[in-house]
């Protein structure tokens, strides 16, 4: 018999459900990327690994006019996709899926394109990379985005947080080499611009909290507390890590 959520997995679903994010991201850079990817064959196989609340999955579906398979663990997330699937005119394209992306029972090497925001750390990007390879056709391509050191020499504040909170976090490079060694060829890699946590993730989430601060719970509390920390640590920080896009092509 499964537990039950804790108070504080139930303040985070209530934090973050409603929003258009759930992590950083940035549609300029997705979409750049997205029209200089090679050629895909016809009728494309498309995923969205780590969907969240469909940001993504939505961006995808409307620039390549195909159907994109919408892939999340949390049912409230989906809802909220299904919804903004409906306000945009695209539930035809979007195929809500509520599974584990570690463990899809898909054919192999049905993917012309796997794409993934932020959600890889989940099973770090080695286990992603290795997890996800199978899925993909001869040819195919992976667009991941992964948290990531941008610098040799970070702070050592910064360096104890992302200890606790990703310990697999590693640099650019040693991520290249990963994705080399898990089968795939590198064709560029992208770093995402400061917006992408300021201005697409940060600032909707602060007026998020804003909005459930008079009512909160305890658990909620503790919540934003440490969400307010992490805030604080990126802008003294951000020359230090973020986010890279990897746009990789199975081998």
């Amino acid at each position: 018999m499964s537990k039950p959520p804790s108070a504080e997995f139930e303040a985070m679903m209530l934090l973050y459900a409603e929003l258009d994010r759930l992590g950083p991201g940035d549609d300029e850079t997705s979409r750049n990327i997205l029209k200089n990817l090679p050629d895909f064959p016809e009728n494309p196989n498309i995923a969205d690994l780590g969907c969240g609340t469909g940001h993504a999955s939505l961006m995808l579906a409307e620039l390549l006019d195909a159907p994109v398979r919408a892939v999340e663990l949390s049912p409230q997330f989906l809802a909220t996709l299904t919804k903004k699937a409906a306000a945009s005119n695209l539930s035809h394209l979007i195929l809500p899926i509520e599974a584990d992306m570690s463990k899809l029972d898909w054919v192999d090497g049905e993917l012309a394109l796997l794409w993934s925001e932020g959600a890889a750390y989940n099973l770090t990007f080695r286990g992603a990379l290795e997890c996800w390879r199978p899925l993909l056709a001869k040819g195919g391509l992976a667009v991941i985005s992964e948290c990531c050191w941008h610098s040799d020499k970070p702070a050592l504040e910064i360096v104890s947080f992302w200890k606790n909170a990703y310990p697999a976090m590693g640099t650019e490079d040693q991520n290249h080499q990963l994705a080399l060694d898990c089968g795939y060829k590198a064709l560029d890699q992208v770093r995402m611009p400061q917006r992408g946590w300021l201005e697409n993730y940060y600032a909707p989430l602060m007026a998020r909290m804003d909005e459930l601060r008079t009512d909160a719970t305890s658990a909620m509390q503790a919540v934003m507390k440490e969400t307010v920390e992490e805030i604080e640590l990126y802008h003294r920080y951000s020359d230090d890590y973020g986010y890279t896009f990897y746009i990789l092509q199975a081998q």
